[in-house]
């Protein structure tokens, strides 16, 4: 069984490949939603710094397909809690 060092390595080295990958393509997901540079890249990154929470770090599942699996991240209660394509799809 892995230890939970190398667990947490492997979720940060997911993580890192996640945001390295997709972080730009996030971004202007959601400026194009929202229309907002600045609330674009607040969100961008708050959905990025979410993952490294235990409860929020994604599984092997969820990687498979990781645009729709960032894309359904909640986002922090000044939007209401909900998924960044359900804020973006009401901004738009």
């Amino acid at each position: 069984m892995a230890s939970a060092s190398s667990r947490d390595s492997s979720v940060h080295g997911d993580i890192q490949a996640l945001y390295v990958e997709h972080h730009a393509w996030l971004q202007g997901w959601l400026w194009r939603r929202i229309g907002c540079r600045s609330d674009a890249a607040d969100l961008t990154q708050d959905t990025f710094l979410r993952l490294f929470r235990p409860a929020t770090a994604p599984h092997e599942p969820d990687l498979r397909q990781p645009r729709a699996y960032l894309a359904t991240q909640p986002v922090s209660p000044p939007l209401g809690g909900a998924g960044l394509a359900a804020h973006a799809a009401t901004d738009a």
